[in-house]
């Protein structure tokens, strides 16, 4: 009897981003009870003494499309609330982790692209917005309840397929930001290989060249 073809010969991949930032990443990340979460930390250049393989639930946060304006009703007086104002469905992050790590606060903001073609100017723009409206009031969150002389560790990254960095290099875009690839989450996370959302980003990286959008690069 010959074996039956993948699903997904009938019923393409998914291309929006959404569900790379929203499923795959955080079941590939976050895998074992959040035991390897540091690497991605890491991946992103911050410096993390150990590993986190300690830190449970209560040390860790990992929120998709997080907008504080959103999030913090009944929480917080309406002086505070009032700086909320700019924060809009631009300014938010895809990702945004938190780790409390040896009287140590890191989060990790990270802005990801899979098959919208985008120049490292436009996301430069989207950074240093997310940035001033969205990260540094997560900030003040946390300094309003340690105190100001809390030590929080903050990290931007975008995060996109080697073919697209590669992409905007040929045409001479540089960049301020960390930006790691979907590629490296392979390998860094290369022991989650069996994960059914491990093979999907395989498979999705293996078909970038067809799913990729067509409109030409904004540089």
């Amino acid at each position: 009897m010959e074996p039956q073809k993948s699903l997904l010969e009938f019923i393409p991949i998914n291309r929006k981003e959404k569900y790379y930032t929203g499923t795959v990443l955080p079941m590939i990340v976050c895998r074992d009870n959040i035991r390897n979460i540091s690497r991605i930390f890491k991946l992103a250049g911050i410096d993390v003494e150990g590993s986190f393989e300690e830190l449970d639930d209560k040390d860790v946060i990992f929120y998709t499309e997080y907008s504080l304006k959103d999030s913090c009703v009944g929480c917080f007086d309406q002086s505070f609330l009032n700086t909320l104002e700019g924060i809009d469905k631009f300014s938010i992050p895809d990702i945004l982790i938190g780790a409390r790590f040896k009287d140590r606060f890191y989060i990790l903001a990270v802005e990801a692209k899979m098959f919208q073609k985008t120049s490292f100017v436009e996301l430069s723009r989207q950074l240093k917005k997310q940035l001033d409206t969205a990260i540094s009031p997560v900030v003040q969150c946390l300094k309003m309840y340690y105190g100001s002389s809390a030590e929080v560790i903050v990290e931007q990254c975008a995060l996109l397929p080697e073919q697209m960095i590669d992409f905007n290099k040929i045409y001479g875009q540089t960049h301020m930001f960390k930006v790691i690839s979907w590629e490296d989450i392979l390998t860094t996370f290369s022991d989650n290989n069996g994960c059914y959302f491990y093979r999907i980003l395989q498979r999705a990286l293996e078909e970038y060249d067809d799913k990729i959008s067509k409109k030409s690069l904004d540089i």
